[in-house]
């Protein structure tokens, strides 16, 4: 509980600023990872933060209704914060580009909203950027998203991560042949999310079912890592759509195999999301430094058909809290624009607008200040290592330019 005589200097639960350097290095890779979906083709797309209640409803949503943060207009509609950017993409290609059957590359940045409870300790406005392939439900977009999400994170920085592929209907399709009730499947799906081996045996232990389907269901948490593994131990059943997603899994490595990124692939039948709307394949991007997945998307072939547009759509999420910690915890230096700072005293005005001017038609960001007898250079450093600046320059007034050294007082 915040007392009320700070609280206009504290951020609601669950929300924070991010300010200063962190500020400026976050946008750096955000805008270097932009950069790398508008070199595959994806266009920015911004749909609004708030939409009407229904689209996350029809969108089949993560968020729990509990969990969205919802308002009122002036005309009594009900309005949600977006807690999820793929509705509302799906929303704006039906709206826009309903008769268009050929790919949509659309990619996006900005924040997404859960209210979450306070004691919870999680956050609650959550940044990031994707992008979303739409119109296209072949193998070759499934491979295409993947490789972009990797291209991404080395853009950012990583080189030591994993992306986890699975199959959202390999699971679907054991679920079917047990015939467990809604309930016991939802427990199931989170038993195998933790990995809870114990847990899922004796979840199923009294329940009517094909002995060999038990038992499958209970290794699945194990079931990971190189692909020809995953198929011999998914060789235990039959069914027609555990089948079809493994034969999919395997259609998706041969592509892959292509692209040069198998270094970073692994399989894993027990990979499990909270999106609903998944068809087919699903996939979660980790590293160290950081316990939280640092991407996670998939294939959602239905979803647009409830905004009245038939289209199969690939996308992922890249969540940019957790890639920071990862580079922070990894000593990932990151690339930010060259910034210079300009000191100058009032005789060199002149002088230092034209310098700074000059830096900046070159695309150098400069600042310039006028220098105050009653600080150091000592001072000047620390301020221009806490705002980013690279270098700093005195000018004085014949617009001569030298760096500022340590320990040299004030003018």
């Amino acid at each position: 509980m915040i007392h009320m005589d700070n609280e206009l200097l504290h951020t609601p639960d669950g929300f924070r600023d991010l300010y200063g350097a962190s500020c400026v290095a976050q946008s750096a890779v955000q805008s270097g990872m932009h950069k790398v979906m508008e070199l595959y083709g994806f266009e920015e797309t911004a749909p609004p933060a708030f939409e009407f209640f229904n689209v996350f409803l029809q969108g089949a949503s993560t968020v729990s209704t509990r969990e969205m943060f919802r308002f009122f207009d002036r005309d009594g509609n009900t309005l949600v914060l977006r807690p999820d950017f793929t509705p509302g993409i799906a929303r704006c290609a039906a709206r826009y580009d309903a008769a268009e059957d050929l790919p949509l590359r659309l990619c996006y940045h900005g924040n997404t909203y859960v209210n979450t409870e306070n004691y919870k300790g999680r956050p609650k406005e959550i940044p990031q950027l994707g992008a979303e392939l739409i119109n296209d439900g072949s193998a070759d977009a499934d491979a295409e998203m993947i490789a972009l999400l990797i291209d991404c994170l080395k853009q950012a920085g990583l080189t030591d991560f994993r992306l986890e592929i699975g199959h959202a209907e390999f699971l679907n399709g054991l679920l079917e042949e047990a015939g467990l009730d809604e309930a016991r499947t939802r427990r199931l799906k989170d038993l195998i999310a933790q990995k809870n081996v114990s847990g899922v045996e004796a979840l199923l232990a009294d329940l009517p079912m094909d002995e060999g389907i038990r038992e499958l269901l209970i290794d699945l948490p194990m079931i990971f890592g190189d692909l020809s593994e995953m198929k011999r131990q998914a060789s235990r059943t039959k069914n027609a759509r555990s089948v079809a997603a493994l034969q999919s899994l395997t259609e998706l490595h041969e592509i892959l195999s292509s692209y040069g990124i198998s270094e970073y692939l692994t399989y894993d039948l027990g990979l499990l999301s909270a999106h609903d709307y998944y068809t087919g394949i699903i996939f979660k991007a980790y590293t160290y430094g950081t316990g939280d997945a640092l991407a996670l998307g998939g294939r959602y072939d239905r979803l647009l058909s409830g905004f009245g547009k038939d289209a199969p759509s690939i996308g992922f999420a890249i969540l940019l809290d957790p890639l920071m910690s990862a580079l922070k915890s990894q000593n990932v230096s990151v690339p930010v624009p060259k910034r210079c700072l300009i000191l100058y005293r009032a005789a060199g005005r002149a002088a230092a607008v034209e310098y700074a001017n000059r830096l900046r038609a070159e695309g150098i960001l400069a600042a310039v200040i006028r220098r105050s007898s009653r600080k150091g250079a000592d001072e000047y450093l620390a301020y221009a290592k806490k705002h980013g600046f690279s270098d700093v320059i005195c000018l004085n007034e014949d617009g001569e330019a030298s760096p500022l050294r340590p320990g040299e007082e004030g003018l």
